[in-house]
């Protein structure tokens, strides 16, 4: 789970690897000593090497790499809907928001497609979370409004807490 939104010999960083997580999905299939190899690779280069079916990774990864994949493009599209003059005002939360939009598209088409039962599965839970807030922001009750967005800020400072953002 290492990389970013750009591509090509100029995006090569040598610390690309150092923390990162590697997802290895053997098999009844998969050769043990190939296995350790591939493991010991990984772990070479710094990274947090964990085992899981292939089943729970395309579960858990829909929710943290390809859902925010689609989210940052949707939220692209939906700012630009009624034109791009909007795009004159952009500042650091809308850059960071939207950064793997950037990806290559004909790798995210293929990513998408490929795992698009858990994607689909994940989006309906976005879907949920946005009608929620709408509903919240309806009512104008500032309560459930501060409540959510509290929840939402204590799971980003989890994740920067691990080290995983540009913080």
């Amino acid at each position: 789970m290492a990389g970013g939104d750009q591509a090509g010999l100029s995006a090569i960083k040598e610390d690309l690897f150092n923390g990162a997580v590697c997802l290895m999905t053997p098999t009844g299939e998969t050769d043990a000593s190939a296995l350790v190899q591939v493991r010991n690779f990984w772990a070479a280069l710094n990274m947090t090497v964990k085992e899981m079916s292939p089943q729970e990774h395309d579960h858990l990864v829909a929710r943290i790499s390809h859902l925010p994949h689609l989210v940052a493009a949707a939220l692209c599209v939906a700012a630009t809907r009624e034109g791009r003059e909007a795009l004159q005002l952009c500042g650091n939360g809308f850059r960071d928001s939207t950064r793997v939009a950037g990806g290559l598209p004909e790798m995210w088409q293929e990513i998408l497609i490929q795992n698009r039962v858990e994607v689909m599965h994940t989006l309906k839970y976005m879907q949920e979370t946005l009608a929620d807030a709408a509903d919240m922001l309806e009512k104008g009750d500032p309560i459930p409004l501060q409540d959510f967005l509290k929840l939402a800020a204590s799971i980003r400072h989890s994740v920067a807490s691990r080290g995983l953002t540009d913080e």
